[in-house]
């Protein structure tokens, strides 16, 4: 571990806890960091409850100093934090953010399966936690991109979590039955919506459903049905669709 890594200092901080804490029966909360063989890029390993299982993912550092804008990459059904980092990462960094992801609990399943979507939640307010404390990002200035499955936990982020600045999903919307009550009402991040217009996996309806329920309830919000292309949107028209979410992200940067 590069012992001059910003997030040393959560290390320290949480040690501190641990042994301040440890006679009032605290909770152990760990991070650890592996370098990984890519220019600034690590793996974690972050267990902010001994209880449960520990939040994995990877975090990935332009050059500088910071602090940087933060950006979380959801996954969709199959994948893990690996694979969205691979396919997205670069866009970002060049951009001059912080990527962080990390594998949510549909992790490696098909995109059917039952998944538990508070424990993805969980996830995500724990990688929440270590960005907010990395001296490297702007804690102000953290936002969300989740495609497929991924934009589903997405938006379910986006009414649990209060302070991402912004959202961008693709491929993804609401079914008539979900299996998370989500309260619109408690979303402040502004959303963009990228779709598909011959997507055979998530049909266009639950992109409009979803605008239609952002809408209902006062929330800024814009959809764009992209033509000729299917669910396969973010890597097939990926110029497009990320220059179309780096333009959202700056002009809701606050």
């Amino acid at each position: 571990m590069n012992r001059r890594h910003p997030l040393i200092r959560l290390i320290l901080v949480l040690t501190w806890v641990v042994l301040a804490g440890a006679a009032d029966g605290a909770a152990l909360e760990e991070l650890s960091l592996t370098r990984l063989p890519e220019p600034n890029r690590f793996s974690f390993s972050y267990t902010p409850d001994a209880a449960k299982p520990a939040v994995e993912g990877i975090l990935a550092y332009p050059d500088g100093a910071g602090p940087f804008r933060a950006v979380v990459l959801n996954h969709g059904g199959g994948g893990y934090a690996r694979t969205v980092i691979d396919h997205f990462a670069a866009i970002f960094l060049e951009r001059k953010y912080v990527v962080a992801a990390c594998d949510l609990a549909h992790a490696g399943k098909d995109s059917k399966a039952v998944e538990d979507p508070a424990e993805s939640l969980r996830r995500l307010d724990a990688l929440f936690r270590i960005l907010e404390n990395d001296d490297k990002v702007d804690a102000r200035r953290v936002f969300v991109y989740g495609n497929s499955h991924g934009a589903f936990t997405t938006v379910a982020w986006c009414t649990h979590h209060s302070r991402i600045k912004a959202a961008a999903v693709t491929g993804g919307g609401l079914f008539g039955r979900t299996q998370v009550k989500m309260d619109f009402s408690k979303i402040s991040a502004p959303i963009l919506i990228l779709h598909g217009a011959e997507d055979e996996i998530i049909p266009v309806s639950a992109a409009k459903r979803l605008k239609k329920a952002l809408d209902r309830h006062g929330k800024v919000s814009q959809l764009e049905i992209v033509p000729h292309v299917g669910h396969d949107l973010p890597i097939s028209r990926q110029k497009e669709v990320f220059a179309k979410i780096l333009a959202f992200f700056d002009e809701n940067a606050g």
